[in-house]
């Protein structure tokens, strides 16, 4: 076991909720399960998460912001006019690199959506996912055409991280099918 001695508890909680979650689901999450990878008591971890609702919810934070993070970089790496290929992309991508963390975003039954952290991240990631601008003071209605892209990208990761798609194919050719889905979707949004 390895043993924890210093810096940000909190934290060290959190890494290990996510290596636990990659290996047995968000549900099966237990907190005493994380303080003992870690090497501390579980009395100090519930000093930091009270309940497991707790620190799943502080999970599905940093996930959202680590989405978010990863849409800003690949949109600095692009061209304008391939935004939502390119943001679709990585969107997809961190799903299939973190199955898990995906899912604990947008898992509202088993956190507290109404957590204020949690919704100042969900509303970066959406501002990533619309036009890369901060969020706005007043929430805009989706649009049908951000609706169609959204539920497309989320599809195809839901589809690829629950084995429902071809699994003997490579990473990189599940790209190449995702990024010719996407390219077909373009004039649609376009309209």
């Amino acid at each position: 076991m390895a043993s924890y001695h210093h810096g940000n508890l909190s934290e060290a909680l959190l890494d290990a909720a996510e290596v636990q979650i990659e290996a047995v689901g968000l549900e099966a999450l237990s907190i005493r399960a994380c303080a003992k990878a870690i090497g501390v008591t579980h009395s100090a971890a519930f000093r930091h998460y009270k309940n497991k609702r707790h620190l799943l919810t502080a999970l599905a934070t940093r996930s959202a912001h680590r989405m978010a993070d990863a849409i800003q970089l690949s949109a600095e790496k692009t061209a304008q006019n391939k935004g939502f290929l390119e943001t679709g992309l990585s969107y997809i991508d961190f799903a299939i690199q973190n199955p898990q963390q995906f899912r604990s975003v947008f898992r509202e039954e088993l956190i507290d959506a109404d957590d204020g952290s949690y919704r100042l991240a969900t509303a970066r990631l959406a501002a990533q996912l619309g036009d890369g601008r901060e969020q706005r003071s007043q929430p805009e209605p989706i649009s049908e055409a951000a609706l169609l892209a959204w539920s497309t990208v989320h599809g195809l990761a839901c589809l690829s991280i629950d084995g429902s798609l071809e699994s003997d194919i490579s990473k990189a050719d599940r790209m190449q099918f995702f990024r010719k889905t996407l390219q077909r979707l373009g004039p649609v949004l376009e309209r």
